[in-house]
Order: C-alpha cells, then structure tokens, then sequence
C-alpha cells in the first residue's frame, strides 16, 4: 500500500481517494497521479491510497483473494487480508471515501453504493453520474472496501480497464470534491439518478454459451438468455441486468436489478 496526503490549511471534510484494489486496473493510478499534480485543494484534507502495489506489478486482479472481499481484514492473515486491515484503519477516519474501479462491463460511469442513508444522498448527489447501483453488503457488496467505510462509494468506469480514460476519472472526482466545497471551483449538485437496486445474482449452469445483452436494457420474462449445450435458458423473470456480459462475473449470467428514477 501506498498513502499521500494533502491537507489545507482550512479545516473541512476528509476524504480517501482509492486506486488499484484490484492489481489489473492501473486506472485509478493514473488518476491519483494526476489529482496530485492539479488538485488545488481549498479546505479539508485528502489521503491518496494505491491499495495493491503488489497486484499491480504482477498485473493480477489479487495475489491470495480478492481485496474488495477481504473487508474488515485480519493483522495476521494473509496479503490481501493484511492489506485491508490497514487500509481500514486510514479509511475509517475519513469522512468520505471514493474508490476507484475498472471493468470491461460495456457501462461507460456507474456509482456503486452499499447503503442509502442520508450523507450516502448527499455523496452522490455530487457526482454528475447519473447512474447508481445499490448493491447492499448482503447481497454481493459482503467484505468490501466502501461497505467499511463511513461514507464510501465506489466509481466503476467501462469497458476499458487501461489507463486511457484517467483524465475522465479525475474530473468526475474533481465534480465530487468541488460540491463538498473543498475546492475553489464550487460545482453544482446532481439530484436526478437512475437507481438500479441489486436483488440478486443470476447464475448459470455449465457449460454455458451466454447471449449478447447490453448493460441497463431491460429483459423480459421468457427472454432466451443463452444455452446449456443444446438446451436454451430462459429468463424466468424481468430485470435489469448489471455486470453483463463481457463483465459478467465467473459463473452468472449478471447481477439482477430494479430499475428507479429517483431525485436525492
């Protein structure tokens, strides 16, 4: 792990901007560096985290399991577990955190939230990205980074993992910090999201040849979703799919959504 910090010389929020929980996604990196460079902080402080060096050098999403599982970690586990036993010690005395994500699920911007209470609202009411995912920590957010946090989102950017579109990455959060008013450049807020809230995790059989489908397009009940070699799977209900496809997750199909328009 490794922590840099800005602090002004005026009191106001604290906030943790995390890069690289997952090794094979140098996106957040590269956007650090540049927050680094052209933050002009006004009032509060930030910790900048690169959360798996390790991972990164060797190019891998982990070395023993998945760090956005391995929340609230163990002092004496193994590197992942290690790992998040102190990057929660950092977080947990911040009063807001954002971490950083890549994915080759075809989404563009996605925010990803384990909670839905006020200061939640007001967090993302700062972004400008329109859409936003519950995802509740029993339902597949269990061990993760933010659901540690006092007041965390995650910011998930598609389909691209490289370092290409860092620049985007660093204006959202520069969006976020200027409508907590640490910058000089107040913003304006962005109270109308799409909520997509995580029921379930549609899984599939093996083996299984899985149809092309587009993130957020609504499927319908009885929708063929793919096949288990001659056999055809249909969609026994109607849902919003999240992580589809080309993201998919090992053995599912795609998270299961609902779908709501919403004014924070």
């Amino acid at each position: 792990m490794k922590l840099y910090k800005t602090t002004s010389k005026i009191k106001g929020p604290s906030i943790a901007i995390v890069g690289a929980v997952h090794g094979d996604e140098p996106i957040g990196i590269e956007a650090i560096k540049y927050l680094r460079k052209n933050i002009d902080l006004k009032k509060g402080s930030i910790t900048f985290i690169i959360a798996h060096p390790e991972g990164v050098k060797s190019k891998t999403r982990h070395i023993h399991q998945d760090l956005n599982r391995s929340f609230p970690g163990k002092k004496s586990g193994n590197q992942e577990q290690q790992l998040a036993y102190h990057i929660r010690k950092i977080i947990s005395k911040c009063d807001y955190v954002l971490d950083i994500h890549g994915t080759s699920s075809k989404l563009d911007r996605l925010l990803i939230t384990t909670d839905f209470n006020k200061n939640k609202k007001r967090l993302l009411s700062c972004s400008a990205i329109s859409k936003v995912a519950l995802i509740r920590k029993n339902k597949f957010g269990k061990g993760s980074l933010i659901g540690a946090s006092k007041c965390g989102v995650s910011l998930e950017y598609g389909p691209d993992k490289s370092t290409r579109r860092y620049k985007i990455v660093a204006r959202d959060i520069e969006e976020i910090l200027g409508n907590l008013e640490m910058l000089k450049n107040q913003r304006k807020r962005h109270r109308n999201k799409e909520l997509y809230i995580v029921k379930d995790v549609l899984k599939t059989p093996k083996p299984f040849h899985q149809y092309k489908f587009k993130e957020f397009q609504k499927i319908k009940k009885n929708t063929p979703l793919g096949k288990n070699g001659k056999s055809v799977i249909f969609s026994s209900i109607s849902f919003y799919p999240l992580f589809v496809s080309a993201g998919r997750y090992d053995e599912t199909f795609s998270l299961v959504t609902d779908k709501k328009n919403i004014k924070l």
